[in-house]
């Protein structure tokens, strides 16, 4: 299992959600996103609002497959900067 730590600069809700999930179902592994104590599904719109995952919060992505870190990444890049 692959973590990636990233910092958000968007808000992910809304539209923004749906356009991440939309993405991420698209890969094989699952995906879990860690945001105040919460693990949520990232490939779930219900988990993904659950996840309450605003500017600036600091959030752990868990990949279970890493052949697919580097899809994964380019879908959270464009809401945040991995650190």
């Amino acid at each position: 299992m692959t973590k990636l730590k990233y910092i958000l600069f968007k808000d992910i809700a809304c539209r923004n959600a749906t356009n991440l999930v939309w993405e991420l179902r698209e890969i094989e592994s699952p995906i879990k996103i860690l945001n105040n104590n919460r693990l949520v599904n990232a490939k779930s719109i219900i988990g993904v609002l659950q996840g309450q995952l605003r500017f600036n919060s600091e959030i752990i992505i868990f990949v279970e497959d890493p052949t697919c870190v580097e899809k994964v990444r380019k879908s959270f890049n464009y809401y945040g900067k991995e650190v």
